[in-house]
């Protein structure tokens, strides 16, 4: 399952701690559940309240009572997003502010399901958020087979991956080069050095006029953008994938693992 973002991931967090409580004699069984749903619910009493918290803070077989710092921490558990998910600046405002979410329910009479967003049985969020889901794990699937195909017959020549901005872009590779402000020569940069197994000093020889040290912190800044997607890992992957199923130069091809 993927949960398309931190406040879904704390509502899933918030229902798995409350386990311990959703029962029958907390008056939060399924059957409780279902009709709060349809009909609603008296609000409990203060002594249901009372037992209902009691039981969830006392509950040894959880982790929440390491959310709330009654126990410490242990190495494995990373507490801190869901935390941060409830709002606070420091420490003891972050556990404040999660156990008042988490324990909300508890004065109700009813129970919300984080399960209700759930699209296809695999994705916690919006249609939007899961179909823009599906097309990133797609768009990398493609991504991933272009560069194993890359790797398994060499990489393409420089005048393959000029050839290949030309199309992509529609224009003169040396306007693509000469334009300032422009990111199609980024996208060279990147897909060359980062996914076709040209290192940096031999791109920056085949372009006239750019300086190594202007070429990497351009690598740097345009693969830091295309870590989170969108636009320009788009266009590097489109590059990528045009390149997958070029005919690779024989002066190009690997040899016992060597570039020949």
């Amino acid at each position: 399952m993927v949960i398309a973002d931190e406040a879904r991931l704390a509502e899933v967090a918030r229902y798995l701690h409350l386990n311990p409580v959703r029962v029958a004699s907390m008056g939060l069984g399924k059957a409780d559940r279902e009709r709060a749903q349809k009909v609603g619910v008296d609000e409990p009493t203060a002594e249901l309240v009372s037992r209902r918290l009691e039981c969830l803070r006392d509950y040894p077989w959880s982790s929440w009572r390491v959310y709330t710092g009654a126990e410490p921490g242990v190495v494995w558990l990373e507490t801190g997003t869901i935390g941060l998910a409830c709002g606070g600046s420091n420490a003891m405002e972050i556990r404040s502010a999660l156990r008042l979410y988490t324990e909300a329910p508890l004065f109700q009479g009813g129970m919300p399901s984080p399960w209700s967003d759930l699209v296809g049985g695999l994705v916690l969020g919006t249609e939007g958020e899961a179909a823009h889901l599906v097309r990133a794990a797609k768009i990398e699937r493609e991504e991933q087979l272009a560069a194993r195909r890359i790797e398994t017959v060499g990489r393409p020549g420089w005048g393959d991956i000029v050839g290949a901005a030309e199309a992509e872009f529609g224009r003169a590779w040396i306007e693509i080069v000469g334009s300032r402000g422009g990111q199609e020569r980024d996208v060279v940069l990147v897909a060359a050095t980062r996914h076709l197994g040209w290192s940096l000093a031999e791109v920056v020889r085949e372009i006239p006029g750019l300086r190594y040290n202007a070429a990497a912190h351009a690598v740097r800044r345009f693969a830091r953008a295309t870590a989170a997607g969108g636009t320009k890992a788009a266009l590097v992957g489109a590059m990528v994938r045009r390149l997958s199923n070029v005919q690779i130069r024989p002066e190009w091809r690997l040899l016992n693992g060597c570039l020949m």
